[in-house]
């Protein structure tokens, strides 16, 4: 059985695996904002945040 992890959010609390790198805000969004149909890889996001870290945007 795989380990799992509980977050709370103000929509109540939902299960994780442990290992998961994301977060309950993130696993919601995913649920209910599926626009397009196109389903983003996980690995897209964080080398959109490692850009950014290396190199942010100033405004």
């Amino acid at each position: 059985m795989a380990k799992t992890r509980v977050e709370t959010d103000l929509l109540g609390q939902r299960e994780l695996r442990a290992d998961a790198l994301v977060g309950i805000h993130t696993l919601r969004a995913a649920e209910n904002f599926d626009v397009s149909g196109i389903r983003l890889q996980i690995d897209a996001i964080f080398g959109t945040k490692a850009v950014e870290e290396r190199d942010p945007v100033r405004y």
